[in-house]
């Protein structure tokens, strides 16, 4: 069907729709309006004969009554009028026949009345085929009518067509020219000035389609230029079969040229499983489904090189049409070395997450162990007044005994959690390791089962550390017997010392370690092993793998603190069944100060001072000032720093201040430099149970400054007075 036709069937079909919707509403408007006016005929009738019928009837004026029945009754559309008066004397009856399919019926029955009295009754019935006869008639006409419209209105479009279609013929068979890819076609247009603009438009959408096709051949030529140059390797392919790939793509694989990387499929590409487990297969066909799916996918995958060598790369796989089938586009980038580094980043983390769990466990071992070394000064100090003040032949003496050494073992357990949490008091001195070794490998032997064999490797010309001698003791010895109940049936322990040197490609490694020269204590055994959740809580207080009764869990832990104490590192190494070595990183002493061994000096001991006692702890404060007092000095209290300083001002005369190193508003660090204003030959002891600032900075004991570890007896702080007063 041509263009003409269409146009003509068309525009007859709306004419007649319209006319179809216009005859059933104008019959619907007609009808409604009909049948309102029909039944409010029937009301108005009804009511009107109810009123001018009663007198006549009442008055039994039948002449009279047959006028009023004539009249209602000549109504067309009345067809039947029943008369009936109750007394019998009056009965009329009119009716008229009409089809039943005429039309519909109504009734109306009406009860005569005058005043209350009822005379009768009249029955009405109505046929709507009268009015529907008018509505048919109208139908008739307006059918004949419209009917004319439309023969005279296609005629007319016909004419119009023919004129409008002429013109857009000619477009369309230059249209179909320029589909069989002849562009040059001279087009012309005749018709009214719109049609000839009309070719005109048409001409400059062949130039510009023209253009186009130009712009896109240089385009393609252009998108074929950055496939091959693009960094990023790309390949196409249609299902299985690689169909296309850039330079870039036939470098990463490993081949010559991309004829050979085309010639391969893509399982050829790929390992048989990739880096989960999952067969390389299954999963190409799951991300196939996927980008079949969404239209994209971007994923990580497992590759292979011509020589085998697998490799990460990151896929962006895209469903694009080429020609008239659909292809993957994928975009790969090798990320093996990004992922090398991720997962060097992830363990970095984990190592960085342990050292500072490490910390904070610190951390609150510390403030435990400060808190009861507190209770445990006021337990020494009143059990020692206790014993002073009983007598020495009482059977309750016995009790006094148990309370101190009771006191003292939980001393040591403190002291234990001091050295975890870097907290205690070290004298740092220059240490050879190696000598120290030697002198404790007679004793160390003691302590073995005669079923382990020692070896000792030491490294010639060893570097000298600065760290406690008795710490670096605990460290061998907790390390030793750790290895022997590693070894219930014998084996070897081996103590190894090196030189070591770790420069910043190394510490990337260590984030608890900085660049420098280390000295390294390796201690290793072929005892049971353990297994990597062990050695992770190793080092944490009271963790022990021991039955109940044999282990407290604080000799690695202490192993821990010391070692961090001396700005050291450590490293366990260790598999189920493959012993354990612990390698301790200790910092070189690159200093040139000789360590010289003071002489013993008999001093005066003097026999009363004038002392100055600062704790802000209650119970602390007032045992020590007992415990003064019971020796044989003069004590003077004060609760806080500021209010040591006031009464410092006012009485600057005291021989020594004792104080309690971390307190409210001042440190006792603080106060002391302060009191040194006023007087500066002033005499200062320190107590604490942890350190903190110059004191707890890393637990290190700096040269010039007295400290007293709590807890601590009477005679201990006696001797160390009087070795602060003894000294110039």
């Amino acid at each position: 069907m041509n263009i003409r036709l269409q146009i003509i069937f068309a525009v007859l079909l709306v004419a007649l729709s319209i006319s179809a919707l216009s005859y059933g509403f104008f019959t619907n408007q007609a009808r409604k309006q009909e049948l309102e006016r029909f039944t409010t005929t029937i009301e108005e009738n009804s009511r009107l004969l109810k009123v001018v019928i009663a007198e006549p009837l009442y008055d039994g004026n039948l002449e009279q009554v047959n006028i009023i029945v004539e009249s209602f009754f000549s109504n067309p559309e009345m067809v039947l009028l029943s008369l009936r008066e109750f007394n019998g004397d009056i009965h009329i009856e009119k009716q008229r026949s009409v089809s039943a399919q005429a039309g519909e019926f109504f009734t109306s029955h009406i009860t005569i009345t005058r005043g209350i009295e009822e005379l009768g009754e009249i029955n009405l019935k109505y046929s709507t085929a009268f009015f529907e006869q008018r509505i048919s008639a109208s139908q008739t006409q307006f059918l004949i009518f419209s009917f004319a419209l439309i023969s005279v209105l296609s005629l007319v479009i016909y004419m119009i067509a023919r004129k409008l279609t002429i013109p857009i013929e000619q477009l369309s068979a230059a249209a179909q020219i320029m589909a069989g890819g002849d562009l040059g076609q001279e087009i012309k247009v005749a018709g009214a000035e719109e049609f000839k603009l009309l070719g005109q438009s048409f001409i400059r959408m062949r130039d510009s389609i023209r253009e186009k096709i130009e712009e896109l051949e240089a385009s393609e030529d252009k998108y074929r230029s950055l496939f091959q140059r693009s960094v990023d390797a790309t390949l196409l392919s249609q299902g299985i079969q690689i169909v296309d790939c850039n330079l870039a793509a036939v470098k990463m694989f490993g081949y010559q040229s991309p004829d050979e990387l085309i010639s391969k499929l893509l399982p050829d590409l790929s390992p048989e499983y990739q880096s989960d487990g999952a067969p390389s297969a299954e999963e190409a066909i799951k991300i196939q489904q996927e980008c079949f799916e969404s239209g994209s996918h971007q994923f990580e995958w497992l590759h292979k090189r011509a020589d085998g060598e697998e490799f990460f790369v990151e896929v962006t796989a895209t469903l694009i049409p080429l020609g008239d089938t659909m292809v993957f586009h994928a975009l790969l980038r090798d990320i093996t070395e990004q992922k090398r580094v991720a997962e060097e980043k992830v363990k970095l983390e984990e190592q960085l997450l342990q050292s500072q769990k490490m910390e904070t466990i610190g951390r609150l071992a510390g403030g435990i162990a400060h808190d009861f070394n507190n209770m445990l000064s006021v337990i020494i100090g009143s059990a020692h007044l206790l014993r002073k003040r009983m007598p020495q032949e009482g059977s309750l003496l016995r009790f006094v005994d148990d309370i101190e050494k009771a006191a003292s073992h939980s001393t040591e357990v403190t002291r234990q959690l001091l050295a975890f949490s870097r907290q205690q008091v070290t004298d740092p001195q220059r240490v050879d390791l190696n000598t120290l070794i030697e002198a404790l490998k007679m004793p160390m032997s003691r302590i073995l089962s005669e079923m382990i064999q020692v070896e000792v490797f030491k490294t010639k010309d060893l570097w000298p550390i600065r760290c406690d001698p008795t710490h670096l003791e605990q460290i061998l010895f907790n390390l030793a017997i750790n290895s022997r109940d590693a070894m219930p049936d014998g084996g070897k322990l081996t103590i190894e010392t090196n030189n070591v040197i770790f420069d910043e490609t190394d510490t990337r490694h260590y984030p608890d370690i900085k660049p420098g020269q280390f000295v390294l204590l390796a201690i290793s055994d072929q005892g049971i092993g353990m297994d990597k959740q062990t050695i992770e809580h190793i080092f944490e207080p009271f963790f022990t793998t021991k039955i109940i009764g044999k282990g407290t869990g604080l000799g690695l832990a202490t192993v821990y603190g010391i070692v961090k104490q001396a700005n050291g590192f450590i490293k366990v190494y260790s598999e189920p069944g493959g012993g354990a070595t612990f390698k301790i990183y200790l910092p070189r002493d690159t200093s040139y100060e000789q360590t010289v061994e003071a002489l013993s000096v008999e001093t005066p001991i003097p026999t009363s001072c004038q002392l100055l006692l600062v704790e802000d702890d209650d119970m602390v404060r007032e045992i020590t000032k007992a415990m003064l007092a019971d020796i044989g000095h003069k004590v003077t209290v004060t609760k806080s720093p500021l209010e040591a300083i006031a009464l410092f001002e006012s009485n600057p005369g005291f021989d020594l201040v004792l104080t309690d190193v971390v307190m409210p508003d001042l440190n006792g660090l603080e106060m002391a430099n302060r009191l040194k204003e006023i007087e500066p030959k002033l005499k200062v002891l320190f107590m604490s149970g942890y350190t903190q600032n110059i004191i707890a900075n890393h637990g290190i004991l700096k040269e010039g400054i007295n400290l007293l570890q709590k807890p601590f007896s009477s005679s201990v702080l006696a001797n160390k007075i009087d070795e602060i007063m003894a000294s110039s």
